[in-house]
């Protein structure tokens, strides 16, 4: 039996997709109910708010939603996403997020595609992973190593949302996470999250970020944390 939470976070991907494509709420609404979810069963789950009715309802159980319910809306979404053009190992980003597995995928009948890695990393460029306090000026002049200009401010300590690991990123566009491999932002560089974002980031369960940098490798990762650590000292 599928669990509340990921029909939860199917409920409103499915929901915020529509309201792309210029459906109301009330027409999603109406859609959702003639195939077994009632608007009382969406405010008990916590997807809406009815002006009037209390958001503290006791929800009654996973037999709210029969599994041909939860099959239409899982198709009815997956099709949406497809049809905005994901490809299908971004629909897969977007429903493992939500919580699916691949299995319960392949249950309501989409088949998982494992992202590929768009930067694979080479043998002699292994990518690092710190565990350091994040605290230091961006203001250091450039270094030179290798041939390679090494600036400190070109880079940033950032805590990945999907693997909660803190690592060094690039300071500018859009990386891949060097200990788990999904896109991450250099968040840390706004002073404040912004909207909307400068890389685009919205959100949506469907959304999947193509990275735009290359790994970043061992030489750059100990080149910012020895800067950073001499920071930390002063």
């Amino acid at each position: 039996m599928t669990s509340q939470k990921k029909i939860k976070n199917l409920v409103s991907a499915y929901s915020a997709i529509r309201i792309d494509y210029g459906d109301s709420m009330d027409e999603i609404l109406l859609d959702l109910k003639e195939h077994g979810f009632s608007s009382e069963a969406l405010l008990r789950l916590g997807v809406i708010d009815i002006p009037g009715k209390a958001a503290d309802l006791t929800f009654a159980g996973d037999e709210e939603f029969g599994k041909e319910s939860v099959h239409w809306l899982f198709s009815e979404y997956t099709s949406l996403c497809q049809d905005a053009g994901d490809e299908p190992e971004d629909v897969t980003d977007s429903l493992e997020r939500m919580g699916f597995t691949c299995e319960e995928m392949a249950e309501y009948g989409f088949e998982g595609v494992e992202a590929e890695d768009d930067f694979p990393y080479e043998g002699d460029e292994a990518p690092a992973v710190v565990n350091v306090d994040m605290a230091a000026s961006f203001t250091q002049p450039p270094v030179k190593r290798d041939s390679h200009l090494l600036r400190f401010e070109d880079y940033t300590l950032e805590e990945c949302p999907n693997c909660e690991s803190e690592v060094v990123i690039r300071a500018k566009g859009i990386s891949r996470c060097p200990r788990c491999g999904k896109p991450i932002l250099p968040c840390t560089t706004c002073s404040s999250c912004t909207t909307p974002c400068p890389y685009g980031y919205t959100g949506r369960f469907n959304e999947h970020l193509k990275p735009t940098n290359p790994p970043i490798t061992q030489r750059e990762v100990d080149f910012y944390m020895t800067e950073l650590n001499k920071r930390k000292e002063r």
